[in-house]
């Protein structure tokens, strides 16, 4: 499921943030989506 090798990513230590080459976190995903609705909202309302 996961094709990154292991080797490709990087542990921040204090955070626990992994970093992967190329790769998109999942919630940033959905701050995407959210911005972009609420863009149309604002579009239409205003």
């Amino acid at each position: 499921m996961d094709d990154t090798k292991k080797e490709d990513r990087y542990l921040y230590k204090d955070s626990g943030i992994v970093e992967g080459h190329a790769k998109v976190p999942r919630w940033l995903y959905f701050v995407f989506v959210g911005l972009f609705i609420w863009g149309i909202y604002y579009l239409v309302k205003f």
